[in-house]
């Protein structure tokens, strides 16, 4: 009798572990990132033409430099666009920042490196990093300061 107790207790245990587990995996799904305007630290993805490019805040704050991971990935041809000539940095308060430097590379089917700006205003509450003209498209990033 304590044997089949002890069975039944197990059976009964394994049944709920296995539908605690199945119920999480039915859960709801992760939020898509589909919005051109994300909160800081959200990396943001523009896939017009046959030129992928990403975009990741590394830091928006009126401390310190502004400054973005960029990668810019194709499969057809070669990456040549200067972004330190051609990215730009706008703010909500009508400021323009030009680009003080790009550490990544130039050419390649996939190039990637650090992006910087000015210091933002104390202003501003959200921005946008446009680079225009890859593969005939401009690309149009947006992100809220908190």
């Amino acid at each position: 009798m304590k044997n089949k107790l002890v069975l039944f207790l197990v059976l009964i245990l394994g049944i709920v572990i296995i539908l605690a587990v199945g119920l999480r995996s039915f859960g709801p799904a992760p939020a898509s990132n589909k919005s051109n305007t994300n909160t800081v630290s959200k990396a943001q993805t523009n896939e017009k033409g046959s030129v992928v490019v990403e975009a990741v805040p590394l830091s928006l704050s009126v401390k310190d430099n502004a400054s973005f991971t960029v990668s810019l990935t194709t499969h057809s041809g070669d990456i040549n666009y200067d972004l330190l000539a051609i990215s730009k940095l706008t703010d909500d308060k009508g400021n323009t920042y030009r680009a003080l430097s790009w550490t990544g590379e130039k050419g390649g089917h996939h190039i990637s490196g650090t992006l910087t700006f000015p210091k933002l205003s104390q202003d501003a509450s959200a921005v946008t990093l446009t680079i225009p003209g890859i593969d005939n498209q401009d690309r149009v990033f947006k992100w809220k300061l908190n």
